[in-house]
């Protein structure tokens, strides 16, 4: 039993790892929006393909950036914690961020899915 719960935090980290690593391709290209404003106008002018959030955001923070999501048609997906997020990115903590291109969020959503 042990083992099955190391091996499903091994495997969990390995994919939070290859999203941070998209994340930083994404980042590279431009192809990313941080904080609620931004996140906000390129969902608005139809910039933004996904929304990812912090797991461990607030209830309200959450409920904005889902119904953000459903309004604009674009998906919305609790991903890793504020801390990991913002200190990937070299910022405080991190609660949202759009990907504002197809390729990279198809690739995001393959992992979260699986």
């Amino acid at each position: 039993m042990e083992k099955k719960v190391q091996k499903e935090k091994i495997e969990n980290e390995i994919i939070e790892n290859k999203i941070i690593n998209l994340l930083h391709l994404a980042n590279k290209a431009r192809k990313i929006s941080f904080g609620y404003d931004s996140c906000d106008r390129a969902c608005k002018n139809n910039r933004a393909k996904l929304i990812l959030f912090a797991k461990n955001a607030s209830d309200n923070t959450s409920k904005k950036i889902i119904n953000l999501g459903k309004n604009t048609n674009v998906k919305a997906i609790p991903v890793l914690t504020k801390e990991k997020m913002g200190s990937s990115f070299k910022r405080r903590d991190l609660s949202m961020l759009t990907i504002d291109d197809a390729n990279f969020a198809n690739g995001i959503i393959k992992l979260v899915v699986n």
